[in-house]
C-alpha cells in the first residue's frame, strides 16, 4: 500500500507541474520541460532511484503514460486555449483518480470481489463522485449528457489496465468538457 501511495504522489507532483508549467509558458519551451522532465524520470527508474515505484504488485506503465496524457491535453490547450477543460482534465487524474484508490480498501473489508484490472468498484464511484465536484467549483455545466459522458468514463477508467487511464482520463475529460459542457 505505501508503494501505491508513493505512485499516487508522482501522480500529483506530474499534474501539479503540467498546470504551473502550462499558465507560466504555453509554448514549445513548456514541450522541453516536460520532455526534460520525463527523460530525468525514466533515468532515475533505470538508476533505481525510483524502485519504490516500480516494485508494486501489478504490471503498470501508468508512471509513463501520465506524461503522455498530460502532454496530449496540454497539446489541446495550446490549440483551443480553452482553460476550464484543461484545469478539468487535469485535476480529475491529479484528484479523482488518485482518491479512487480509497475504495480498495473499503471494498476489501466488504468483499474479496475486484475486477480484471485489480480496481475496485467503490473506487470508480468515488471516482465518479470526485469529478463531479471537481465539475461543480470549474463552474462546469452540469447537465444529463455530462453526467452520462462522466458515467462512461468512470466505467472506462474502472477497465482500464496497464496504467492507461492515466491518458484516458485526461483526455476524454479533456473532450467531454470542451465539446459537452
Amino acid at each position: 500500500m505505501v508503494n501505491e501511495l508513493i505512485r499516487k504522489a508522482l501522480h500529483i507532483f506530474v499534474c501539479v507541474f503540467f498546470l504551473t508549467v502550462a499558465y507560466i509558458t504555453n509554448t514549445p519551451v513548456a514541450y522541453l520541460c516536460f520532455f526534460g522532465l520525463y527523460v530525468g524520470m525514466l533515468v532515475l527508474l533505470r538508476l533505481g532511484v525510483l524502485s519504490l515505484i516500480t516494485k508494486i504488485n501489478r504490471k503498470s506503465i501508468g508512471h509513463h503514460l501520465i506524461f503522455v496524457g498530460c502532454l496530449i491535453i496540454f497539446s489541446f490547450f495550446i490549440l483551443s486555449k480553452d482553460d476550464t477543460a484543461f484545469q478539468f482534465g487535469i485535476i480529475t487524474l491529479m484528484l479523482a483518480d488518485t482518491l479512487a484508490i480509497a475504495g480498495r480498501p473499503i471494498q476489501n473489508l466488504l468483499s474479496k470481489r475486484r475486477s480484471s484490472s485489480g480496481k475496485s468498484i467503490l473506487g470508480s464511484m468515488i471516482f465518479f463522485v470526485v469529478s463531479l465536484i471537481i465539475a461543480f467549483f470549474l463552474h462546469i455545466n452540469i447537465s444529463p449528457i455530462f453526467i452520462t459522458s462522466m458515467i462512461l468514463l468512470a466505467v472506462a477508467e474502472h477497465k482500464s489496465t496497464m496504467g492507461f487511464d492515466n491518458v484516458i482520463i485526461p483526455v476524454f475529460s479533456f473532450v467531454i468538457v470542451h465539446f459537452i459542457a
